[in-house]
């Protein structure tokens, strides 16, 4: 039997995701990972005014915080 990374995967018209118990396409896959609680890291601009954090971050945290993700924070200033 030959190496299944030997092989080259069968021609689809859409490009999948091999070597699972479920063949996905690429964007299944992604939206599965999309769905899936992630750690965020989050430092950055300190003198942002609220009308731009909510413009730039409001609506990804506010998503982040729905799937349940969690957070890491740090300082924005430099490390010494």
């Amino acid at each position: 039997m030959a190496n299944f990374y030997e092989q080259d995967p069968p021609q689809q018209e859409e490009e999948r995701c091999y070597g699972t118990n479920v063949d996905l396409t690429l964007e299944e896959f992604q939206s599965l990972l999309d769905s899936k609680p992630q750690t965020a890291f989050i430092s950055g601009y300190a003198d942002l005014t609220e009308a731009e954090f909510n413009t730039n971050y409001l609506d990804q945290l506010d998503e982040a915080i729905a799937r349940g993700d969690t957070f890491a924070m740090a300082a924005s200033g430099r490390v010494r």
